[in-house]
């Protein structure tokens, strides 16, 4: 499971060594998957190549092609072995799938009762479809401000 985030995320996409030891576990893992910007990371791997996959909304379609990928736009996508969330919430949909995947339905259902795993957000909201332009306009500048500067600061390292 590869998890996201924000500045170290953007850092591991570019880490070489973290992308050799992440494909030598995939050789061996039943599933590999990510959540949130753990989906870049797992592209960088080249392990999404020709792969349907999600991953966060922020540039999700430009990072997910910059690494061969298809852009699904769903909370969560598998691909054969491989499993991607969209974001931290998304990731707790994939998990349950993934645990329905392994032990069926009753199960699943029993996990999500102990929980009591019931979504009802006050509002609506959660993704760019369901957010307003004015929001989402604001959250991808504040984005924009940390991300961008980094990536290009490591795309000159490369």
């Amino acid at each position: 499971m590869i998890p996201g985030g924000f500045t170290g995320t953007i850092e591991a996409a570019y880490d070489k060594k973290l992308h050799d030891w992440i494909r030598k576990i995939d050789q061996n893992s039943t599933y590999t998957a990510s959540v949130c910007t753990g989906g870049w990371i797992l592209g960088a791997t080249g392990l999404l190549q020709g792969k349907r996959a999600t991953t966060n909304w922020y540039r999700a379609e430009e990072m997910l092609k910059k690494y061969g990928a298809t852009f699904t736009g769903e909370r969560y996508t598998q691909d054969g072995k491989y499993w991607t969330s969209a974001g931290v919430t998304a990731g707790m949909d994939m998990a349950l799938a993934i645990m329905n995947d392994n032990y069926g339905e009753r199960y699943t259902q029993a996990v999500m009762l102990d929980m009591e795993y019931d979504p009802a957000p006050p509002i609506e909201g959660g993704s760019p479809e369901k957010t307003g332009w004015a929001v989402e306009w604001m959250m991808k500048s504040m984005y924009d401000m940390g991300v961008l500067p980094l990536m290009d600061s490591l795309e000159r390292k490369k």
